[in-house]
């Protein structure tokens, strides 16, 4: 594992975050959460008691599920499109990791035992009431597949560029799909589109 950051909490001075990702694989960020904790309560050689969650099985899934759905977001918009998964909560992360979750799982089965997670796609585009159409037949186009695979994700949403500023967030709109799994049509899409 190599060392990439830190970072210390505002709250809390004893609480800590450390980043790390796999030597082959520096796409992959796990975060190692230091603190101590007087409820679980693990003796160290000097008496100190520290308690050292970390997230790499959840940044594991992450980036593992959103390789696996970045070729056909590119095959949809293209090499400048870039998909990831988030599992929600990351500061609740050590409370929230299923018992049995591991690296040696497959995805499918790493998925069933984690309830909430999100897919991202993000878009090096313009959403405007002239591509307003054609992106939604691309967004129909991709929760078919995601509709079609063995993952339920709880939400799937889509980042734009915006020039609307009243609607935007730094210049990007976000397009939310909760119901994911209810759209049949390119009109339930384009609805939320408007």
């Amino acid at each position: 594992m190599q060392y990439s950051s830190i970072k210390f909490s505002r709250i809390d001075p004893a609480l800590y975050h450390v980043y790390f990702s796999p030597s082959n694989n520096s796409d992959i960020v796990f975060e190692v959460m230091v603190q101590k904790n007087i409820s679980l309560r693990t003796p160290t050689s000097d008496n100190k008691y520290i308690y050292v969650p970390d997230n790499y099985y959840i940044a594991y899934f992450e980036f593992e599920l959103g390789e696996f759905f970045k070729n056909d977001v590119n095959k949809i918009w293209g090499d400048d499109a870039n998909t990831r998964v988030l599992f929600p909560n990351p500061a609740m992360y050590a409370f929230g990791i299923p018992h049995g979750l591991n690296d040696q799982q497959s995805l499918e089965d790493m998925a069933a035992l984690l309830e909430t997670y999100s897919l991202v796609v993000t878009l090096n585009l313009d959403l405007n009431t002239d591509t307003q159409t054609n992106e939604a037949e691309k967004i129909f186009k991709f929760i078919k597949i995601v509709q079609g695979s063995d993952y339920a994700p709880n939400r799937i949403s889509f980042w734009y560029k915006s020039s609307k500023t009243t609607e935007s967030k730094n210049g990007q709109i976000n397009i939310v799909f909760d119901d994911w799994m209810d759209i049949s049509t390119v009109s339930q899409i384009l609805e939320q589109l408007v």
